[in-house]
């Protein structure tokens, strides 16, 4: 697991503070965090990058925004970093969270099969933890802040998040594969 609050570059930042973060920048209602709606737990979001389940075809390469390019930028420059190879990008979304009342959302894994989560926070809101936990599902083994322009990189863990109480929640969320080692 890798935290990193220091890791954008200021033109990064920039793009993030007068785009990402402007009242122009496009977002859109999503009724459950779950597919299912297994949960009510309303939030604005912008996909990205499609998730491979959602894509059409073979040939739906997934991306659904023009930011793609600069997105993936972020993912690059953390992954640079801390050299981790990525093998191929599977989800990318932009999420706000209001405060809704509900406590938490539920516990879940991104994918049914092997992979890494980067979330990148580009709000503070030290009262919506996100929460990690062993394979039990029950014990956390990290709880991070949000803080922003922080990341927390992890492998295939069940995490959920707490629900804001006072302020929005503002994050970038990455699914990915890694390349293994000696795979060109």
């Amino acid at each position: 697991m890798i935290e990193d609050k220091d890791f954008l570059t200021n033109e990064q930042k920039d793009l993030i503070e007068s785009t990402i973060l402007s009242q122009s920048f496009p977002l859109f209602y999503a009724s459950s965090t779950y597919d299912t709606g297994k949960d009510k737990m309303g939030y604005m979001s912008h996909i990205v990058l499609r998730r491979p389940e959602k894509r059409r075809n073979t040939n739906d390469n997934g991306i659904n925004s023009d930011y793609y390019d600069f997105f993936k930028s972020i993912l690059v420059t953390f992954c640079k970093k801390h050299k981790i190879n990525i093998n191929k990008i599977l989800r990318i979304n932009v999420n706000l969270v209001f405060p809704t009342g509900i406590k938490s959302s539920g516990i879940h894994v991104d994918h049914d099969f092997e992979h890494k989560n980067l979330i990148l926070y580009l709000t503070n809101n030290s009262g919506a933890c996100t929460h990690i936990l062993n394979d039990d599902k029950k014990t956390i083994i990290k709880s991070v802040i949000p803080e922003k322009y922080k990341a927390v990189c992890f492998g295939k863990k069940y995490h959920y998040i707490d629900i804001p109480n006072n302020k929005v929640r503002i994050v970038v969320v990455y699914t990915f594969t890694e390349k293994e080692n000696g795979s060109k």
